[in-house]
């Protein structure tokens, strides 16, 4: 699985803007059952160990001109450009707030960065940077009642795996959150996905649960988290696998409660169909067996987090699932 290394960097802004437009669509919102809330990592200000090379100036003339920034509103996602300096209004208090988004790092093709300057904090500057295949980052606003603008940033991880946060400035203006959001399904070579601020978009994540998989979410950022629309982390439809041994499980209920205990009889083919988790926060993952009934199949991950267990038992002695990579 990935590790993110995140350093805080300082860059430069340029000087120029330009208009900004996006590609947004619709997806059926599904009731959420789980509000899927990662690691909050504090990150506002810049790095107290290291003197930033320039601090850039945002003037009067610049912050309080509404025809120079973008405010948001319904469904609005903008894609950054490396290099280009943009302004918004990211928390919603009428100046502009300048935004630099840099890729091509030092010459490192996969190092990018993100620098975030607020009109009414312009000595602390906001500093992320990571490294990945193919940066990208986009601004868009999940809530136009909420007061803040967020920003997306992910890549194609250190190995080729997706990778990606969103970045919101906190309720209080404290400081900025990042919540891990795996990367964006169905992002074409222009940079554009479906986007809505009612339904989220939807994204795609590595796990090696049941083998390598790239199970995909529907999400929307909020104030408090990252908010799952979708029953789970749901798996792809086309993998199936047969049991070597009993594998023990609970019946679902229609409403999705647990039902009675079942043991799924070896040389039953199960289908993975979501689990709450795709990390070594999972708790269990949901399978189909062939009378079309959903079995919930409880996990465990092994020590710091490497592999996975069933009743005890690592889960590639229950079928040969995928390992990939």
């Amino acid at each position: 699985m990935r590790k993110f290394v995140i350093a805080l960097l300082t860059a430069a802004l340029l000087t120029t803007f330009t208009g900004c437009g996006g590609t947004v669509g619709g997806h059926e919102t599904l009731e959420p059952s789980k509000d899927a809330q990662h690691t909050i990592l504090p990150t506002a200000g810049a790095d107290p160990t290291a003197e930033p090379e320039e601090t850039p100036a945002l003037t009067a003339e610049i912050t309080a001109d509404p025809s120079v920034f973008e405010t948001g509103g319904k469904d609005f996602c903008c894609a950054l450009k490396p290099g280009e300096l943009k302004y918004f209004d990211i928390d919603k208090d009428g100046k502009g707030d300048a935004v630099l988004f840099e890729t091509n790092l030092n010459g490192d093709e996969g190092a990018y960065s993100l620098t975030v300057t607020l009109a009414g904090k312009p000595e602390a500057p906001f500093h992320y940077s990571t490294w990945g295949y193919d940066g990208r980052a986009w601004v868009v606003d999940s809530d136009p009642n909420d007061d803040r603008l967020e920003i997306i940033c992910c890549d194609d991880g250190p190995s080729g795996d997706p990778s990606g946060v969103a970045i919101r400035l906190r309720d209080d203006g404290s400081e900025f959150s990042q919540f891990e959001i795996g990367g964006i399904r169905n992002l074409n070579n222009a940079g554009e996905f479906d986007f809505s601020s009612e339904n989220g978009f939807e994204t795609i994540y590595e796990t090696d649960l049941f083998g390598t998989n790239f199970p995909d979410a529907q999400i929307r950022i909020t104030s408090s988290g990252i908010k799952l629309l979708t029953k789970g982390y749901m798996y792809p439809a086309e993998r199936s696998y047969v049991l070597k041994r009993d594998m023990k499980a609970r019946i679902l209920n229609d409403d999705g409660s647990d039902g009675e205990k079942y043991t799924i009889p070896v040389n039953t083919e199960i289908t993975p169909v979501y689990s709450d988790d795709y990390d070594e926060d999972a708790t269990y993952i949901v399978v189909r067996i062939p009378d079309g009934r959903l079995a919930k199949v409880s996990v465990e991950s092994g020590e710091e987090g490497a592999g996975w267990y069933i009743d005890g038992v690592d889960q590639y002695s229950y079928a040969d699932f995928p390992m990939e990579g």
